[in-house]
């Protein structure tokens, strides 16, 4: 048994109901009699939980298929009717992620729902088996995002004549759910579920002057895009026109009861609605902007201190000017104290994007520079608490105790201090480079360009995001031959975008390729490829083992 399911996780906890539902192939292989192949529809859910970073669930669905067991071993003879089937499978299962869609709080591109409008222009190349010509359409989609990653779109479609002047009698019309394997810049793959009708109208005749009846067809396909701005993309897709020749759809029983019609289809989406988010570059240019803001502030308020002392009056008493000295040394505290905290935020915020990290409850996430020293504070030592957290609180009160100059002189101290060590994390990437095992901290200014670690920061990004970070260093073009139902020159090439997870000796290589020969084919995988070290020590032939699936334009869906 083989297919496709679509899984809905029903919460976000440690332990997680969900419900799914699939299609696919009953393969039956008596020892006695022909191989026969049912088509099979599932429903069920179960319950998820974690177990040392991987998913476990237990499950239980009924799966249904069409077939006369009395035809199993040969031709029935007691009926034409083919009843309906249903079976009960459970079982246990363990989930190993490859992938995940990352933080998309600081994600490039619009947020919130949106409406796409996408129109297209394509072409549907019937099976063999329906005595139809290929037909060019042009036609429009439009529906909703709920989320970059999913997202409702409904569709419309008409038949072009051959001089493209004009319609002929067929029209096409449905609903698709589209999922997106990335959310960032660059090329953003995506999948689609969904069913449709073909109306064939009244003067609609095939090849032999016949007419044919309207046909129900299952969707299924993927695509990519591409990213011109924010609400405009180019995009490309394969779509499996899955039909009946002579029944409906619900009365199939058999793979041999279908045929498979590609359509191929390129056209231009534009999303309404939404909001944008900043670019990376626009929230590096916001950061350093209210740094230097920041510090011009402080530097202000050290001039406003400096003149007020200077323009004391002598007639105010003693007791006067101290009371207004230390609330103004008070006022400079706290406006100092919220200052740095703004600045460590902004900081925190740029490096956790540029260094990745992982949330949930009771984590914390912290940015750990090539150099320096990080110290935590928080909540309120106990009132038995130790020696060290008494003793940093005496240091505390003994540094605001003394005359305002002594404490006005302190505070100097402490923002030299600070001003030192910013000015310090800024040169430091020019200066020197972080080694191979630390985290590389970015301070970036404008029209400046910082060396970065690409392997280690590709590693913390997941794998369908690499697609827009694409170098042509990653690609690795080749050409061959094809067998199958006809032989073909192929033209490809595969990009290798590292490791699909840190320190894992799987890499994540999607391929492309076309092959030239009779009719045009069309290959898109996404690969999972393991390389083997050396032959006998020799490093110049290196073996690697490959497994993925994708697109592949004859048959829509193919397994690498």
């Amino acid at each position: 048994h083989y297919g496709v399911g679509i899984q809905f996780n029903l919460g976000d906890g440690p332990i997680t109901p969900f419900a799914r539902g699939g299609a696919g192939v009953l393969r039956l292989k008596p020892d006695s009699a022909e191989r026969q192949d049912r088509i099979t529809v599932s429903a069920g859910g179960g319950i998820r939980f974690g177990i040392s970073g991987v998913n476990a669930e237990i499950f239980a669905e009924q799966m249904a298929f069409r077939m006369n067991p009395r035809g199993l071993f040969g031709a029935d003879t007691a009926g034409a009717e083919t009843p309906t089937l249903r079976n009960l499978v459970y079982g246990a299962a363990v989930t190993l992620p490859l992938s995940s869609m990352g933080d998309t709080e600081y994600a490039d591109g619009l947020r919130g729902s949106t409406a796409p409008i996408e129109p297209f222009v394509g072409e549907l190349r019937y099976a063999s088996e329906n005595g139809l010509p290929n037909q060019e359409l042009a036609g429009v989609r439009a529906g909703i995002d709920f989320s970059p990653v999913f997202g409702v779109r409904g569709f419309y479609w008409r038949g072009l004549n051959d001089d493209r002047d004009g319609t002929v009698p067929v029209t096409g019309y449905g609903g698709e759910t589209q999922f997106n394997l990335n959310t960032g810049p660059g090329v953003s793959p995506y999948l689609i579920v969904g069913a449709g009708r073909i109306d064939y109208g009244t003067d609609f005749a095939d090849s032999l002057g016949v007419g044919r009846v309207d046909k129900t067809a299952f969707i299924l396909g993927g695509g990519a895009s591409l990213r011109l701005t924010d609400r405009f993309r180019l995009n490309g897709s394969i779509r499996d026109y899955v039909m009946t020749v002579d029944d409906d759809l619900d009365n199939v029983a058999s793979t041999a009861d279908i045929t498979h019609n590609t359509m191929i289809t390129a056209g231009l989406t534009i999303s309404i609605g939404g909001r944008s988010g900043q670019s990376e570059s626009d929230r590096v240019r916001e950061r350093d902007r209210e740094l230097r803001e920041a510090r011009e502030r402080l530097a202000e308020r050290e001039r406003e201190l400096e003149r007020r002392e200077r323009g004391e009056s002598p007639m105010m008493s003693e007791r006067e000017r101290l009371m207004e000295r230390e609330r103004m040394l008070d006022e400079r505290m706290r406006r100092m104290m919220r200052d740095s905290v703004m600045i460590m935020e902004r900081d925190t915020m740029m490096m956790r994007r540029q260094m990745g990290g992982t949330q949930g409850q009771q984590w914390i996430t912290i940015p750990v520079p090539a150099y320096g020293e990080i110290i935590l504070r928080y909540g309120f030592p106990p009132a038995g608490g130790t020696a060290d957290s008494m003793g940093m609180r005496r240091d505390t009160m003994r540094m605001m105790q003394g005359t305002p100059d002594e404490v006005a002189r302190r505070l100097d101290e402490i923002e030299r201090r600070i001003n030192a060590r910013l000015d310090a994390m800024q040169r430091q990437p020019q200066q020197q480079q972080p080694r191979r095992d630390e985290a590389p901290v970015i301070v970036m200014r404008p029209n400046e360009t910082v060396e970065v670690d690409r392997e280690r920061t590709r590693e913390r990004t997941p794998v369908f995001q690499r697609l827009g970070q694409t170098g042509v260093s990653d690609l690795r073009p080749y050409v061959g031959v094809g067998f199958g139902d006809e032989t073909q020159f192929v033209v490809g090439t595969r990009a290798d975008l590292g490791p699909i997870s840190a320190n894992s000796g799987f890499n994540f290589v999607p391929e492309l390729a076309v092959g030239l020969g009779g009719d045009l084919s069309v290959l898109a995988l996404a690969n999972v490829r393991y390389a083997f070290g050396s032959i006998g020590g020799v490093r110049m032939v290196r073996p690697y083992a490959t497994v993925g699936g994708g697109i592949f334009s004859p048959s829509v869906l193919g397994i690498n």
